[in-house]
């Protein structure tokens, strides 16, 4: 019996992990509501938008007029004369009539801005739902994955037994013998690098879930080994029209939405470094009641027009001013100033806003391009893996039932027990590679709907099944 050493080696090897400390199962759809309530990224944004939100409704206020209430007393004293004593009340009103479109452009602006936020807010929340996801449905995988080769060894340590007895017997040779222990340990290694994958990806989900590793719950549901994809995008395992994926894809895609709205503010700003000759023009109006003692009553007024031009290298300023101070008194009054080498910067604008303008057109073209590749790629990916799914499938099938021969083969002496055995190894391997094909597959699907901008629904997914239910 000193052939069967190597068998402890294995079972040493093969011996299994421990998956779990709690006996309460979490479903997908608890797992991804808890990373999203946990996430500090989406929890921080919520906050600061709600505060961004708040602060362009009160830029509205810029559209109105500014109202100022003012009140002063002078007492003034000359050598001489009688003391001067003056109690004034005023108020004064100040409104924007023209500015180019500038602020409208600007308000519109940040509220486009304050959308695509939103937009990316959500895609974020999908993004990390999208992840929680994928490493659930990993750590399936690799369950299944262990449990497939796990009962497959345990077939291999009885066909050991049995190979040995027959070495004991002389109806086996020894090297033949040494082959199977061989292929055995191999398996068992197999079984080591998936129980580590498994580790890894139960990791990387009690990470997403804020959650120490020893308290992450057992996964309930078994991934659906006859997945056949449920994407939208495909009908019976053919893409829906590429061009009008591309469409979806350019028109609704968060990244490329960025991308627009940053190349409408550099068509803007190139617009606005063209238009310095236009003035800003702001009416006000003072009215105000003086006298020396109350109650006040000597009214003043005036009214006004300004006008700045912010033109490079000679900006400057008109106004013109026309009221009363007195019951007898009229006046109309105008000022101007030149300011002499001030606002150099705008004679780079022009320049400088065209090339930015022309660079951000160019990242455009090149973001279309790509996503119009990963469309592509992504689609004609899909359709490989579903014909590899169903070639796969049909070859499991018939690997089952020519195993079935091969054992009553081995049993009248007709194929001895390595072949058989290698077959078994095979027929494991296979549907090892059934389910990784299967994840594979689901996770194209979710990254084309990613790029065409589309949300899916979780709990109307084929691809998680939970057999209790």
């Amino acid at each position: 019996m000193e052939h069967l050493a190597p068998l402890f080696i294995i079972l040493l090897i093969s011996a299994s992990a421990v998956h779990g400390l709690s006996l309460k199962t979490m479903n997908l759809d608890e797992s991804v509501q808890l990373a999203l309530e946990q996430n500090e990224l989406i929890v921080n944004d919520n906050f600061e938008r709600l505060d961004a939100w708040r602060r362009l409704h009160l830029q509205l206020r810029q559209f109105f007029p500014s109202l100022q209430l003012g009140y002063s007393a002078t007492d003034s004293v000359t050598q001489n004369s009688p003391d001067s004593r003056i109690k004034k009340l005023s108020v004064s009103l100040s409104q924007v009539l023209f500015n180019g479109g500038r602020d409208l452009a600007a308000y519109r602006s940040s509220y486009r801005d304050l959308k695509l936020r939103d937009l990316q807010a959500r895609d974020l929340s999908e993004e990390i739902a999208h992840e929680v996801v994928l490493q659930y449905v990993d750590v399936l995988k690799n369950i299944q994955v262990l449990e497939i080769q796990n009962r497959s060894f345990e077939n291999l340590l009885e066909q050991i037994k049995i190979a040995a007895l027959e070495m004991e017997l002389g109806t086996m040779k020894e090297s033949d013998f040494l082959e199977i222990q061989i292929n055995a340990i191999e398996y068992s290694l197999n079984i080591k690098d998936t129980e580590e994958g498994l580790l890894q990806s139960r990791y990387a989900l009690a990470t997403l879930l804020y959650l120490p590793l020893e308290q992450l719950p057992p996964l309930s549901g078994q991934l659906n080994q006859d997945y056949k994809g449920d994407s939208p995008l495909f009908t019976h395992g053919t893409p829906n029209d590429i061009s009008l994926l591309k469409t979806k894809a350019q028109e609704y895609n968060t990244d490329l939405m960025s991308l627009y709205r940053q190349e409408s503010n550099a068509r803007r700003a190139l617009l606005d470094s063209r238009i310095h000759w236009i003035p800003k023009i702001e009416a006000t109006f003072d009215y105000s009641l003086s006298a020396m003692d109350f109650p006040l009553d000597e009214p003043s007024f005036s009214l006004g027009l300004d006008f700045s031009f912010q033109t490079p290298l000679l900006p400057g300023s008109i106004g013109v001013q026309a009221g009363k101070s007195s019951r007898s008194e009229h006046n109309l009054s105008t000022d101007s100033a030149l300011y002499i080498g001030e606002n150099l910067e705008g004679l780079a604008d022009s320049f400088s806003s065209g090339t930015a303008l022309y660079s951000m057109q160019r990242r455009l073209e090149e973001m279309k391009r790509s996503i119009d590749h990963q469309v592509r790629a992504l689609t004609h990916s899909i359709q490989l893996n579903l014909q590899r799914l169903e070639v796969t499938r049909e070859k499991i099938r018939m690997e089952s039932e020519k195993l079935k021969i091969e054992e009553s083969r081995m049993n009248i002496g007709e194929l001895t027990r390595l072949d058989y055995i290698m077959s078994e190894i095979r027929l494991a391997n296979q549907k090892t590679e059934l389910i990784e094909n299967i994840v594979i597959l689901y996770s194209n699907e979710i990254e084309l709907e990613k790029i065409c901008g589309m949300t899916r629904n979780r709990q109307e997914g084929t691809l998680i099944w939970y057999p209790d239910k």
